[in-house]
């Protein structure tokens, strides 16, 4: 059914109201067809319903009497649709506000659960690190010992050697300097009774000042250098095994 059979069919259905009435409701099914689109005349209409129940419709909100207006569902009196909007207010407003509350306590739930899903767990996982902790320690404790003792002793071995090493370096260094002195002083005796042996000693006197000073400095140099940071990880190797780690805390 195209739009001209239509309206010519409600215009006929409405042959039996007045006039202006009937001018009026042509009039408005009309203009709603045309704020529809030619592309969606079809559409509109299949919703309108058949044209012969839409007068039936019209006709029926015209003998309700009180002021009314045409819709796409016939004529419907003011009062009616005052009523049914303040209905549908009022039922949305209801069912809003039990979806609200109703949400609110899915919330609220789901935030308790998840709360304790992650709390429990994480006490108990603590509670079970530590108990595993001090199971393996005492179980691996027959083997852990021997060789904790072994590391630190030959920990404290090597150090020792490079001690002893150290101070055998500084006293070589310390006992040339000394000689230097001894020789350059002999050396300057000697030049006044035998001037050959007092050259000899006076260079034999500068040669060992000079390696003597250098190797002196060398050593004090290795000790400034190496032997604070060598204590240091010697300290932090025997704190470590009674340190707290990250996971136990």
């Amino acid at each position: 059914m195209n739009r001209m059979e239509f309206m010519r069919i409600l215009e006929q259905k409405l042959a039996d109201i007045s006039e202006s009435e009937r001018e009026e409701a042509i009039q408005y099914y009309e203009d709603y067809l045309n704020d529809a689109g030619i592309e969606n005349e079809q559409e509109v209409m299949e919703e309108l319903g058949a044209p012969e129940r839409l007068a039936e419709t019209i006709k029926a909100g015209l003998n309700g009497g009180g002021a009314g207006e045409f819709t796409e569902r016939g004529y419907q009196n003011a009062q009616k649709q005052d009523d049914a909007s303040g209905m549908s207010i009022r039922g949305n407003a209801y069912e809003q506000g039990n979806a609200y509350e109703q949400g609110t306590k899915r919330q609220a739930e789901q935030a308790q659960y998840q709360n304790a899903g992650q709390r429990q767990p994480e006490k108990s996982n603590s509670a079970s690190r530590t108990i595993l902790i001090i199971l393996a320690c005492i179980v691996l404790a027959p083997i852990i010992l021997p060789v904790a003792g072994g590391l630190l002793a030959a920990a404290l071995g090597i150090f020792l050697g490079l001690l002893g090493v150290w101070l055998g370096l500084f006293a070589a260094g310390a006992a040339l300097f000394i000689s230097g002195l001894i020789g350059l002083v002999v050396g300057i005796v000697k030049l006044f009774t035998l001037p050959a042996a007092g050259v000899v000693l006076l260079g034999t006197g500068f040669l060992c000042l000079g390696i003597g000073l250098l190797l002196t400095a060398c050593m004090v140099w290795l000790f400034a250098k190496l032997v604070p940071p060598f204590c240091r990880w010697l300290v932090g190797l025997c704190r470590k095994p009674f340190e707290r780690t990250g996971g136990t805390a």
